[in-house]
Parts: structure tokens; sequence; C-alpha cells
């Protein structure tokens, strides 16, 4: 119940409520992937990076499947911001790889890496 008024307080703005409470959850897998999220709203996108990349680190349970795909698009994202194209592009690469199941989702992550590939590389 903790974790969830906590993500209700990240996507409502208050940051140093949420940085706290994920602060006590330790390297948590679920707290990485808020702790990442947390930077990326405020616009910290270098800093958002460590904490996605542990997360993806993890040999995560199959319920988690879901934030594992989003920590990898979310990763990608942090890395365009701090202009490293060429890593957003290989993890998206690696997003659908991982979905390879789903076929919206791969054509979704297609066409945002091809907009990644257009781009000047980072």
């Amino acid at each position: 119940a903790q974790l969830q008024s906590w993500i209700s307080a990240l996507y409502a703005g208050r940051y140093e409520e949420v940085a706290e409470g994920l602060a006590r959850w330790g390297d948590d897998p679920v707290a990485l992937f808020y702790r990442g999220e947390l930077e990326l709203l405020r616009d910290n996108a270098g800093e958002a990076i460590a904490p996605l990349r542990k997360f993806l680190d993890y040999d995560t349970p199959e319920r988690l499947r879901w934030y594992r795909y989003l920590a990898m698009l979310r990763l990608a994202e942090a890395y365009s911001r701090t202009g490293q194209r060429k890593q957003a592009e290989k993890t998206l690469s690696q997003a659908i790889d991982y979905h390879s199941d789903r076929d919206l989702m791969r054509h979704v992550t297609k066409a945002r890496r091809r907009w990644f590939e257009k781009e000047p590389s980072g």
C-alpha cells in the first residue's frame, strides 16, 4: 500500500516525498524502476540511467515482465536525452527482442527505434 501511495505522489509531482520513500526500499527492483522514473520526471535523465540499468540486471520474476519492458523503453529515453542515441537504439532493439511475442509492442518500439536511427548520433 505504501508503494502505491508513492507511485501516486510521483505522478502528482510530489518528488521529494517519493525520493524519501523509495530510499527506504534500497535496491528492491520495483524501487529501482521508480527511482529511474522519478529522475526522468525531474528532467535528470543522466541520473535515471543507473537505477534503470540496475533494475534490468536483476533476474525479475514473470510478474514484473511489463516493468522490465517499460524499463527498457525509459532507459532508451534517458540515453536519448543525454545524447547517447546509439545506446538508445541498442536498448530499443533489446526491447523488441524481449517482447517478440507481442506484435503491437514490436511495431511501436521499431517505429521509435527508426526515429533514433534518423537523428544524428550521440
